[in-house]
Formats: C-alpha cells, sequence, structure tokens
C-alpha cells in the first residue's frame, strides 16, 4: 500500500469540543476548526524530478570519473563495491 495512502487513512480525529471548553478564545478556536475543515492534501507527480536526479547523477559520475582521481584502481573500488577502500594519495 502506498504511504500517502495509509497516512490519508490514519487521519486522526481533533475533538474541537474539548478545546471549546478549555479555552477562553471561541474565536481562535473556531478559526481553527475552519483551517481545519479547508485543508486538503495536494499530491505532486514526482516522475519528472526522478528523471532530473538520474540526469544529474549521470553527470556526477562522469565528473569524477573523468577528473584526475578517477584512476583505474578508483573505477576498480567504484565497481567492486565497498568492500575495498581507495587508494591514499601520498603527499608530497
Amino acid at each position: 500500500m502506498n504511504r500517502n495512502a495509509v497516512l490519508r487513512s490514519t487521519i486522526p480525529a481533533i475533538d474541537m469540543s474539548h478545546y471549546r471548553s478549555v479555552l477562553r478564545d471561541q474565536s481562535a478556536v473556531g478559526q481553527v476548526e475552519k483551517v481545519l475543515g479547508d485543508f486538503k492534501p495536494v499530491d505532486y507527480d514526482l516522475g519528472k524530478w526522478n528523471g532530473v536526479v538520474e540526469a544529474f547523477q549521470g553527470k556526477a559520475v562522469s565528473a569524477v570519473l573523468s577528473s584526475k582521481f578517477g584512476s583505474f584502481q578508483m573505477i576498480g573500488c567504484l565497481t567492486d563495491g565497498a568492500s575495498r577502500r581507495l587508494p591514499r594519495r601520498r603527499r608530497q
């Protein structure tokens, strides 16, 4: 089940009568009731952003591989996974 659907199905009920009996400012309680009643969650289509992120990721990976640190040893470490550490650069 979609996470948003789960959240929508678990909207908590707010007992405004309790707040009306506790708070002196009844207009504030009325304003809160109006805001809560008018609230509508918005759905966003993130499909186009996924494409932007993938394009950025591809450019970032190619920039790293073409930099002076993109030696064959580093490429080997990147393709082998995180099991091996990257070689340390020697100080000059």
